[in-house]
Order: structure tokens, then sequence, then C-alpha cells
């Protein structure tokens, strides 16, 4: 699960992906409420939401309604406690689901770390545009060139075209 590793930002992947998850502006207010709370480890009430987003309590029912309908927020119950979890909108908006592991190893082998989710993205989407061996090839460029970065290699990718 991509969206649990610890260089990925959620609250940024999802602003990021706002206007391709197709949610209102209080809809992702939710989402990013519910996963700073989880982040902070608070216990999460719709009272406490509520409160948070200075919302009624029936407005809030009507956008979690929304959202689970959509599978984008489950309410789950463990050992008599009540968590929210927001996983549903990463696991349907997936943008590395196109990223061969093949060419994410590689990535994250050559630049000698896990790639950012900014990185991830670019790359999700030089591979969507273009053969995975000129992408290949940029990545080579770009370290016999010793300019690795992603902007770099992206033009490089994009010069082949």
């Amino acid at each position: 699960m991509w969206w649990k590793k610890p260089h990925i930002n959620r609250r940024d992947w999802i602003i990021d992906q706002f206007e391709h998850l197709n949610i209102s502006h209080q809809e992702m207010a939710l989402l990013l409420m519910i996963d700073l709370l989880n982040q902070q480890q608070e216990t999460i009430s719709p009272s406490l939401l509520a409160k948070k987003l200075a919302i009624t309590d029936q407005e809030l029912d009507t956008l979690l309604h929304r959202l689970m309908s959509r599978n984008m927020v489950d309410i789950l119950t463990n050992n008599h406690e009540v968590t929210f979890s927001i996983d549903g909108v990463f696991v349907q908006s997936s943008p590395y689901d196109e990223l061969t592991h093949d060419l994410l190893s590689a990535f994250e082998k050559e630049f000698g770390r896990p790639l950012s989710a900014a990185e991830m993205l670019k790359l999700n989407d030089l591979s969507a545009h273009f053969d995975e061996k000129i992408i290949i090839y940029g990545l080579r460029e770009a370290i016999i060139n010793q300019k690795l970065s992603m902007n770099y290699i992206e033009r490089i990718v994009r010069s082949k075209k």
C-alpha cells in the first residue's frame, strides 16, 4: 500500500488530486481532518469532527454518507473502539498503478532512496506517455551526466519523442 509509506504525505496528495477525486471542498476538508486526527492518534467521534469542521451534526452525516457510499471512508469497530479510515480514497484512485515494479525499483536504486510522492507522480506520468525503454534511457543519461533529477530525466525523455 503505497499511501502508508513514511515518505508519502497523504494530505498533500489529497489536495493535489482534489480535481480528480470528484469530491466537494467540504468532503475534502473532512478527509483531511480524519487523516490528521488519525495521525495524531486521537479518538474520533462525529461530534469532534463536526466541531473541528464547524458544521452541524446533520451536515456531517450527509458528508460521511456521501463519502461512505463512494467507498472513500469506512467506519470500523475494533475492541469496542470506533475508527475512521480513508484508505478507500487511495485504493480507488491509485496514481501508481501503471508503474511497473522494475521501473520503480530502477529509479529507487539509482536515486539511493525511495522516491517522493511528487517524483512518483512524475514517473507515473512519464510511464503513461512513453515506453519504459525510453524512460530507462533518460535515467541512464542523467546518471552519466551526473544530473540525477526527475526534471532532467523528464526533459531527456520528452526530447526523444
